[in-house]
């Protein structure tokens, strides 16, 4: 047991150090970019939101053009967001054109 005490600080360590270059990342989009709304997937984020905090401070720190941490949020769609992400792709002609897509 002694381990995992001494595991779990270090993987905290590792993951917010993680967050913060995936803040830094997200701070050169929105500057570049300077879109409405970043959604990260980064996954430490999706299991805990202190993740996504650091990622939103670092890039709010970083950025020059974006103040507001609400700008980056995590995917609506939580842990499922790569089955969704790959079913998305799979219905697209689907929902450009339902009519030419039944028709197959």
């Amino acid at each position: 047991t002694g381990v995992q005490t001494y595991a779990l600080p270090i993987s905290d360590r590792l993951l917010r150090e993680r967050a913060r270059a995936v803040g830094r990342a997200t701070a050169l989009l929105l500057d570049v970019l300077n879109p409405d709304l970043v959604v990260v997937t980064e996954h430490s984020s999706l299991l805990n939101p202190e993740y996504l905090e650091e990622i939103r401070g670092a890039a709010v720190d970083l950025s020059h053009v974006c103040k507001d941490p609400e700008r980056i949020v995590g995917p609506h769609a939580g842990m499922a967001v790569l089955p969704v992400a790959g079913g998305t792709i799979a219905l697209n002609p689907l929902f450009r054109s339902p009519l030419a897509a039944s028709g197959r």
